[in-house]
This record gives C-alpha cells, structure tokens and sequence, in this order.
C-alpha cells in the first residue's frame, strides 16, 4: 500500500489533475497503476514508465488476459521487449501493433500518453467506442 500511495502522490499528478481512486478500484487506469507500484519502475525513466502506465491501462481495458499476444507484457522487461512494440534508438515507443489480438472493450483516453507514437494498428480485433481525442 504504501508504493501505491507513494505512486499516487508523485507520479499521477505528472499524468492527471484529479485521480480519487481507491486501490481497491477495478478500473483500468487503477489497476495499471497497482502493477506499477508493485514493480520496479523507479528504474525507468519517467518517460518510460508513462508508457508503461499507458500500456497497462490499455491491456486492462482491452481484455489483455484474453489477448493472443502478451506474454512479455507486464513483465520487467523495458516496454521496447513487449510484444507489438516497436520504439525508435531513445528507446521511446513508436508504433504499436495490436493488430488481430483479440482485443475487447474500448481504448482508454491514456493511449494518448504514448506521446512518441507514429504508428497505432488495431485491425481485426472487437474494439468499440470512440477513438479517444488525444490521438487526433
């Protein structure tokens, strides 16, 4: 609990004005930032661990247990490991490739913090929903 706390005291304000969940909330924006307090993210840049955050809320949202491809997510590898990631030399991520993945449930407005990204691919998958602003 007290990494989480931590975390919501010094890394969600860089990300949101107002985040009042408890740690025992089932959203996706929560349930990625439970993981990363449970890891080791102070080890990252704090570029990188917003595109884990981001990533994260994007699995959770998506289904991600169900996904064909995600055995390096959510592992300690650096996001550049990941399956459907392709980041540039800065080791930023560029392009994501979640193409036939099935994938369900609706993008999360925090794909928008994948501020680096060029590319985003997602066909053939049970996306609904708007295609949040941010990527616009």
């Amino acid at each position: 609990r007290d990494r989480y706390e931590s975390r919501t005291a010094n890394f969600i304000p860089l990300l949101y004005e107002d985040f009042e969940e408890d740690i025992d909330s089932c959203s996706p924006r929560n349930q990625a930032l439970v993981w990363i307090s449970s890891g080791n993210d102070w080890e990252f840049p704090v570029e990188e661990r917003v595109e884990r955050f981001a990533l994260a809320t994007i699995y959770a949202a998506t289904n991600g247990v169900e996904w064909d491809e995600s055995e390096s997510w959510f592992s300690e590898l650096g996001i550049c490991d990941w399956d459907g990631v392709v980041c540039n030399a800065m080791g930023m991520l560029q392009i994501l490739d979640l193409s036939n993945n099935n994938l369900e449930g609706t993008l999360p407005p925090e794909i928008s913090l994948l501020e680096n990204m060029l590319q985003f691919f997602a066909a053939r998958n049970n996306i609904e929903g708007a295609i949040p602003e941010g990527l616009f």
